[in-house]
C-alpha cells in the first residue's frame, strides 16, 4: 500500500461529496435528489480510484517522478493544434452557456447535442437526429415530467413571448 497524490485527491473528493450529501439531507426531496445522487456517485468513483491508487498502481520510475509534465515537450500533439483544440472546446462551452441564457435549458440541451454532433462531429443526419431526439426525451422525461423541475425561460424566449402578447 502506497499513498500518493491520487490517494489524497480521492480522499478529498470523498470528503467533499460526503459534506454535500449531509448538507442536502435536510433539504426537501426534489431539491436534495440531484446533489445526493451526484455525491453518491462521486464517493463510489473516488473510492474505486483510492483503492486502485493504493493497491494496484505501480511505482513510477525515478526520472518520471522528479520531472514535471511539460506539454510543450510532448511529441505526440503539436502545441499549435493543442491550442486550437483548447479554444475550440472553450467556444463550444461558451456557446452552450449562451444557449442556456438565451433559450433556456430545455431548448439548449438538445440544440447543443444536435449542433455538436452535426457540425463538430460530422455525424450523419440520421444519427444526429436520433441522438438529439433521445436527448430531448430523456431530458423532458426525467427533469420535466418525472421530477417536475422548473427551468427559467431564456431571455430570447421571454422577449418573443412579450412581443406576441403586445
Amino acid at each position: 500500500m502506497r499513498w500518493n497524490v491520487n490517494s489524497y485527491i480521492s480522499l478529498c473528493l470523498m470528503g467533499i461529496a460526503l459534506a454535500v450529501i449531509i448538507t442536502a439531507l435536510g433539504w426537501p426531496f426534489r431539491t436534495a435528489l440531484f446533489p445526493i445522487s451526484i455525491g453518491i456517485a462521486v464517493i463510489v468513483f473516488a473510492a474505486v480510484e483510492l483503492i486502485r491508487s493504493l493497491f494496484f498502481e505501480k511505482e513510477a520510475p525515478e526520472a518520471a517522478a522528479t520531472e514535471p509534465a511539460d506539454p510543450e515537450k510532448d511529441d505526440e500533439v503539436d502545441p499549435v493544434l493543442a491550442r486550437q483544440r483548447t479554444w475550440n472546446i472553450f467556444a463550444w462551452i461558451l456557446g452552450f452557456c449562451l444557449m442556456i441564457l438565451l433559450l433556456g435549458f430545455p431548448v439548449a440541451v438538445p440544440l447543443l447535442v444536435f449542433t455538436y454532433l452535426r457540425f463538430h462531429g460530422k455525424e450523419s443526419w440520421g444519427l444526429t437526429l436520433l441522438l438529439t431526439a433521445l436527448t430531448f426525451l430523456f431530458f423532458q422525461g426525467l427533469f420535466v415530467w418525472l421530477l417536475n423541475t422548473f427551468f427559467a425561460e431564456g431571455w430570447l424566449i421571454i422577449a418573443i413571448e412579450r412581443l406576441l402578447e403586445s
